[in-house]
């Protein structure tokens, strides 16, 4: 049987087709495996990732949802929301301290010396939250900051001394008047924190401006104040530890040329016989500094705190006057009597502060340097009806 070549060749070349064929078909199952694999790889980590940032979603979500909840307004919280979750959860805690203690958190933001929420923002917002307890101190509270000495005198007594001879029982003006609501005691405790930061630091380069955000608050808080009284709503923004901070703030400026200061304690540091009638010149000028702050507030605590201090100063410069009038009767000057002559002699600084005037009216003097805001003037009538020295 002969050989055929072109039979053989032809099924040759059919084996090899269908070989690479065949070879072809298993590497593209192969690359499809491979692909199907390589696909499901990816499709896992894309829900990998997408499962992590929905979770962060939620959590983000969660977050702006509390700080909601915690009173931030929506500005707040997208201000809070973009310096991510870490922030917002810092926020979302002091927020809940805030609450806690009866401070409205999104107020106190907008209290901020830069108004960003920075770092200097947090700060100011973690002394006002932590000084909140003090500014409407009750007998059981305790002292937050040193500098806030009512706390530590109410616990230990009851009493909060706010100038030599006025001391104030504090449960009995809590039940005098009105108890402050959230705003205003954030305001409170937010004007008992700079009054603080005044006091410590005279000096520091920030005073400037600490004056222009305590400013901007009264002004907002008599504001304020002014809208509740519309509403026929009663209100009282100034608790005890409020106004200690603030009268041992202008006082810590009114003694310091006098050589004098301001204890933790809310103590006079270098009084003696010599310059304590300067001191209680001192608190006139604090009264009529504090009745300047309360004029658009009208807080009643104020008012009283105003009136107990003004009457103590009185009270201890008469004394002193009594005392020069009967033992240093030299010392005292003839004023003649009121008129253009008297008020030359004030105007071109004929009267050093202090000193005791007696005029033929029998009425006893001193010069305070001192602007009444009631009077306008630059003096206060002691006594009257005096005999002639």
């Amino acid at each position: 049987m002969a050989f055929n070549m072109g039979a053989f060749l032809g099924g040759a070349a059919t084996g090899l087709v269908d070989r690479i064929e065949d070879d072809e078909r298993k590497a593209e199952k192969k690359a499809d495996r491979d692909d199907q694999r390589a696909y499901t790889k990816s499709e896992e980590a894309r829900l990998y990732k997408r499962g992590i940032r929905d979770a962060k979603q939620a959590k983000t979500n969660a977050l702006a949802g509390f700080l909601t909840s915690l009173n931030f307004n929506p500005d707040t919280v997208a201000k809070i929301m973009k310096s991510g979750n870490l922030s917002a959860e810092y926020w979302a805690e002091q927020g809940q301290l805030a609450n806690q203690k009866g401070i409205n958190p999104n107020t106190l933001i907008s209290f901020s010396p830069s108004g960003e929420l920075n770092e200097a923002t947090k700060t100011n917002f973690k002394e006002v939250v932590d000084a909140a307890p003090e500014n409407n101190v009750s007998a059981s509270t305790p002292v937050g900051m040193g500098e806030i000495s009512s706390g530590a005198e109410a616990a230990a007594s009851g009493n909060v001394t706010l100038a030599d001879g006025f001391t104030v029982n504090v449960e009995a003006m809590a039940r005098l008047h009105a108890p402050a609501d959230e705003d205003e005691k954030t305001y409170g405790a937010a004007l008992a924190v700079l009054s603080q930061k005044m006091l410590r630091k005279p000096d520091d380069p920030l005073m400037d401006s600490w004056k222009e955000e305590q400013t901007k608050l009264l002004k907002d808080l008599g504001a304020y104040e002014e809208a509740k009284r519309d509403k026929g709503e009663k209100g009282d923004a100034f608790g005890l530890g409020t106004i200690s901070s603030q009268v041992n703030e202008i006082r810590g400026g009114a003694v310091k040329p006098l050589g004098m200061s301001i204890g933790l304690k809310g103590e006079l540091l270098g009084l003696n016989d010599g310059n304590r009638h300067l001191a209680y010149i001192a608190d006139l000028n604090v009264a009529n500094q504090l009745k300047g702050r309360n004029t658009e507030i009208q807080s009643a605590t104020m008012d009283f705190a105003i009136d107990g201090i003004q009457g103590a100063a009185l009270d201890n410069l008469t004394d002193y006057a009594l005392n020069i009038y009967n033992t240093k009767r030299d010392t005292v000057i003839d004023g003649g009597t009121i008129g253009d002559a008297f008020d030359k002699n004030m105007r071109e600084g004929a009267y050093k502060v202090g000193s005791v005037i007696y005029m033929n009216s029998g009425m006893l003097l001193m010069y305070t340097g001192v602007t009444d805001i009631n009077t306008g003037q630059k003096f206060v009538v002691l006594n009257e009806g005096m005999s002639t020295p």
